[in-house]
């Protein structure tokens, strides 16, 4: 089944969490790809050398992705909030706070054969690519491409509200509930223009909100490294460092190229 993110956001709007929670982790895919890039800084990539072979990986806060516009699919109609009186710096430093609180690490469903993506990603085919088994969906989510941001000057007032009552030790209604949940959900929409990349998104709870991000052991994550993948213009030292960690790693490594002989415009691996 495929997922669909209007059933997954209506089952949380009816309060129904376990089932949301259960549709979403059980229309996850079981494999999903991260592609990583590799230039002339040897310190920077052996740092990816090291978190790789150490069974890690790096999650950023969103201000520390390639996109300057991450995390703002959800927007301050400040319109509406002058007339109620609301204080707009006061709104902004919170809807801040919201952001800094996830930590992200980006994969996408597009297998090896997604020649944007070693462009765009893999640093023209010079970086790699990691295939990884889900073992627990929890922190997965399918990021969802729309054309329009979301005004929630009624969303982030009541989540403020919800606030209060947590700490002043007041119950919070079911309402309450749903205006966080939907707070939750803002690292999951991006622009339709990345829809190409068919992301799928790890978000972790950021508990140092002053750090930039983290390495995190993939059983934590509820993921397993399957395979690696080299690009076809990896060179020779960076390879022999990743064929090193997949034998560490007891796992498959394999080189990309494009089949000159053959008519299909697409790219094949062979075991290295």
């Amino acid at each position: 089944m495929e997922f669909n993110i209007k059933e997954y956001l209506k089952l949380l709007d009816e309060n129904k969490d376990k089932e949301a929670f259960k549709y979403r982790t059980n229309n996850m895919p079981s494999m999903i790809y991260k592609y990583v890039s590799l230039n002339d800084d040897k310190d920077l990539n052996n740092k990816k050398f090291t978190a790789l072979g150490n069974n890690k990986i790096w999650l950023s806060t969103y201000n520390n992705l390639n996109d300057p516009y991450e995390l703002k699919s959800l927007y301050l109609n400040k319109k509406v909030l002058e007339e109620y009186k609301w204080p707009i710096d006061m709104l902004e430093d919170v809807m801040e706070q919201i952001r800094k609180s996830f930590l992200i690490g980006s994969f996408t469903r597009s297998v090896t054969d997604n020649m944007p993506m070693w462009a765009h990603y893999a640093n023209n085919h010079r970086g790699f690519c990691i295939k990884y088994k889900i073992n627990n969906a929890q922190y997965l989510y399918k990021v969802s491409y729309e054309s329009n941001r979301v005004a929630i000057a009624s969303i982030i007032t009541h989540f403020i509200h919800s606030i209060d009552k947590v700490e002043n030790n007041t119950p919070i209604g079911n309402t309450d509930y749903k205006y966080c949940k939907i707070i939750q959900h803002v690292p999951t929409i991006k622009h339709k223009s990345w829809k190409y990349e068919d992301e799928y998104r790890i978000i972790f709870p950021n508990f140092k909100r002053d750090a930039i991000g983290r390495l995190c052991k993939n059983d934590k994550l509820g993921i397993l490294i399957d395979s690696i993948y080299v690009g076809s213009n990896c060179c020779d030292y960076n390879i022999q460092k990743l064929k090193y960690i997949g034998k560490t790693l007891n796992c498959k490594v394999y080189k990309m190229f494009l089949d000159e002989y053959e008519s299909k415009y697409s790219l094949k691996y062979r075991m290295i």
